[in-house]
C-alpha cells in the first residue's frame, strides 16, 4: 500500500524552515528528528509540496491519494490536519499551508530548495551496506507500525483538545443563514430552575428550526457553551454560523423575564436585543415573539416568513409543559431509572392536559429504549405502548416531528423498513435542522443497509451539532457507514475524530472493533490484531458468538452482520 500511496511522486528532497521532507524514503524530520506520518499524509504533503505554484483541488488531491474512490470530505480533512499538526501548523495561523474557500489548498511555505533524494545521490556514511540499509529501514517501519495505534490515539485527542479543531474545509459556511442559540443564563432565584431554563430555549431553538431558510445548530451542541462564554467569534467559528442568540431568564412565581440578543458572530456586533416581561401564561406567544423578532431580523436574507407551524402553542397548561420538561430532562439520559421516571412524569403531564402530544411521542421513546435493552418484565406489551403513544402524538399533533421520530425508532427495532423509514423522513420535512432526527434516520438506513444514503444524513447531522454530547456515537456511525461502503480509509478517518470524542467503555469497545474491522479489510493483519487486543482489554468475554447471540434478537440486515463479524473473525476476534 505504501508503494502505492507514493507512486509517481518525484525523487526529490524539500528543505523549508527546519523541515526537511524526503518522498521516497525517509519522508519527514524536523532538525533530524523523523516524523512519523501515514503514507496518505506524506503523500498529501509530498503532493502540495511540488506542487506549490498553484492552488490544488480538493478534487484533485482525492483522484491522486484515492486514485478518484468515492470518499467523505472527513478522510481528506484528517489528512490536511496531520499535515497541518507535523508542520505546526493550524487553520488559524497558516505559514505552510493555505485554505482557499470552495478552491483547494496550497503550499505557501519558502522552500530552500530541492535536489534529487539522497537515497540517489548518497554513498552510505554509517557503514551500512544497501541490503543493510534496507533492512533497518524495514526494522524502522516494523517499529512505526507498532506506535501507529498510539499515535492515532494521541493524534485524536490532541485534534479535539485543539481550538481551532474544527478545520475551515470541515466547517464551511451553509449557503443560508445560519444560526446558534446558546443556553440562556439562569438568573432565577431558584437553581432547580436550570430545567426551566433549558427546556424553554430548547422550545425557541425548535420553533426558529422550523424555519427551513435558516441554518440552525442543535441545542446539543449549542448547550456545551457556558452561558457566561462571550468570546462570539471563537464560537461561531466553532459552531459554522454567522449568528449567535444569548440570553437570561428569570422566573418568579408567575411571571418570567427573558433578556435575547442576536449577535454577529465575526463582528460581535449586535443586531438586535430585547427584554421580554410577561405572565407564564402567555409563555409560548413569547417564544413564538422571540422567534419571530430572530427570524425578522435577518429577513434579508431570508426569502420566506417564519414558518407557521412554529406559532402553535402545544399546551395551555403550564403545570402540563413544566412536567414535559423534567421528564425530557430525565429521558435524555439512558438509564434504566430515568426511563421509568420519564415515563411517569409525562404521564402526569398527559393527566393536567390529555391533548398534549409531546408527553406522548416521549413515552413512545422511552417505551421503546425499555424494549430495546431488555428493562422490561412484558416486551410485548412495552412494545404496544411504545406504537400507541407515538400515534396518538401524531394524531394529536401532525405538525410535531417528535411523534414521527419516535414511531420510527421503535419500529426499525421491530425490523419494519417501510415504516421506520417512512415515518423519520417525514421527521425530517417537518424539522430539517435537527440533529437528532438526522442521527436516527442515519441508522435506521445503515441499519437496513441503505449506507449509500445514510451517508449524507450522518454528515448533516455532525454538521448540525459539532460539539454534541453524542459525538462518539456519531462519529462511530459515520465510520460503520463508509465501512459497508468499503471506504476503509475514510472509516478510519472517522475513527481518528472519534476518538477524541470518548467517554465511555462501550464505546471504546467499539471504537477499537470498527478499527480492527478496517484494518482486516485492507488486510494489515498486525494492527487488526492490536485493535482486537485492545477491544479485550475493555470486554475479556469478547467474541463472535456472542456477538452473533446479541444480533439473534435484532433486526438489521443480514448482509450487515456477515461482513461485520467476518471482518472481526479475521481480525482475530475469537470465535467462542
Amino acid at each position: 500500500m505504501e508503494g502505492q500511496e507514493r507512486k509517481g511522486l518525484p525523487d526529490k528532497v524539500y528543505r523549508f524552515g527546519d523541515y526537511l521532507l524526503d518522498c521516497n524514503r525517509d519522508g519527514l524530520s524536523r532538525n533530524g528528528e523523523k516524523l512519523h506520518l501515514e503514507p496518505q499524509v506524506l503523500f498529501l504533503l509530498c503532493y502540495l509540496v511540488e506542487h506549490r505554484d498553484r492552488v490544488v483541488s480538493k478534487g484533485e488531491l482525492i483522484e491522486t491519494i484515492w486514485q478518484g474512490r468515492v470518499i467523505s470530505d472527513a478522510a481528506l480533512n484528517t489528512c490536511i490536519r496531520s499535515v497541518r499538526r507535523a508542520l505546526g501548523d493550524d487553520s488559524g495561523s497558516q505559514h505552510y499551508l493555505k485554505t482557499y474557500p470552495k478552491r483547494g489548498f496550497r503550499f505557501i511555505g519558502p522552500v530552500n530548495g530541492s535536489g534529487q533524494s539522497e537515497a540517489a545521490n548518497n554513498a552510505p556514511v554509517d557503514g551500512l551496506s544497501g541490503a543493510s540499509r534496507a533492512d533497518d529501514s524495514r526494522n524502522h517501519r516494523a517499529i512505526g507500525a507498532a506506535v501507529l495505534l498510539l499515535l492515532f490515539l494521541f493524534a485524536g485527542l490532541a485534534w479535539w483538545a485543539w481550538p481551532d479543531h474544527n478545520d475551515d474545509a470541515a466547517l464551511a459556511l451553509p449557503g443560508k443563514p445560519s444560526v446558534a442559540v446558546l443556553k440562556f443564563a439562569n438568573l432565577s432565584d431558584d437553581p432547580d430552575q436550570v430545567y426551566f431554563v433549558d427546556g424553554l430555549v430548547e422550545d425557541l431553538i425548535t420553533s426558529i428550526s422550523l424555519n427551513r431558510e435558516l441554518f440552525v445548530i442543535s441545542p446539543y451542541s449549542t448547550f456545551r457553551y457556558a452561558a457566561g462564554d462571550v468570546d462570539m467569534d471563537r464560537i461561531g467559528r466553532e459552531l459554522g454560523v454567522v449568528y449567535i442568540v444569548r440570553g437570561s431568564v428569570r422566573r418568579t412565581d408567575n411571571r418570567v423575564r427573558i433578556s435575547a440578543e442576536l449577535i454577529h458572530a465575526p463582528t460581535g456586533a449586535t443586531v438586535w436585543s430585547e427584554r421580554f416581561d410577561r405572565e407564564l401564561v402567555n409563555i409560548f406567544a413569547l417564544q413564538d415573539e422571540i422567534s419571530r423578532a430572530i427570524a425578522g431580523r435577518l429577513a434579508p436574507e431570508i426569502v420566506t416568513a417564519q414558518a407557521e407551524e412554529s406559532r402553535r402553542i402545544p399546551t395551555s397548561s403550564l403545570h402540563a409543559w413544566d412536567l414535559y420538561l423534567q421528564a425530557k430532562a430525565l429521558q435524555a439520559t439512558f438509564t434504566e431509572e430515568n426511563q421509568e421516571e420519564a415515563i411517569r412524569l409525562a404521564g402526569l403531564a398527559i393527566q393536567r392536559d390529555p391533548e398534549f402530544a409531546a408527553p406522548r411521542a416521549l413515552i413512545a421513546k422511552a417505551k421503546g429504549i425499555q424494549f430495546f435493552h431488555g428493562w422490561t418484565t412484558d416486551l410485548e406489551r412495552t412494545l404496544a405502548e411504545a406504537v400507541q403513544n407515538g400515534r396518538a402524538a401524531i394524531r394529536l399533533d401532525g405538525k410535531d416531528p417528535a411523534g414521527f421520530a419516535a414511531l420510527g425508532y421503535v419500529f426499525r427495532l421491530t425490523g419494519d423498513e417501510t415504516r421506520a423509514l417512512g415515518h423519520l423522513e417525514r421527521a425530517k420535512q417537518l424539522n430539517p435542522n435537527d440533529a437528532s432526527i438526522r442521527l436516527e434516520l442515519a441508522h435506521t438506513l445503515d441499519w437496513f443497509r441503505h449506507q449509500d444514503r445514510a451517508l449524507a444524513e450522518i454528515e448533516e447531522a455532525i454538521r448540525l451539532s459539532p460539539r454534541d454530547p453524542r459525538l462518539e456515537m456519531m462519529f462511530f456511525y459515520h465510520a460503520h457507514i463508509l465501512f459497508h461502503l468499503g471506504d476503509y480509509s475514510g472509516s478510519l478517518a472517522a475513527t481518528d475524530r472519534m476518538a477524541g470524542a470518548l467517554t465511555n467503555d462501550t464505546w471504546r469497545t467499539f471504537y477499537h472493533l470498527i478499527r480492527a474491522a478496517n484494518f482486516a479489510s485492507m488486510d494489515r493483519k498486525n494492527e487488526a490484531k492490536m485493535e482486537v487486543q485492545s477491544a479485550q482489554a475493555i470486554a475479556p468475554q469478547l467474541s463472535i458468538a456472542s456477538m452473533r447471540k446479541r444480533f439473534e434478537g435484532g433486526h438489521n440486515h443480514p448482509e450487515n452482520r456477515r461482513v461485520w463479524l467476518e471482518a472481526l473473525r479475521k481480525a482475530g476476534v475469537p470465535v467462542n
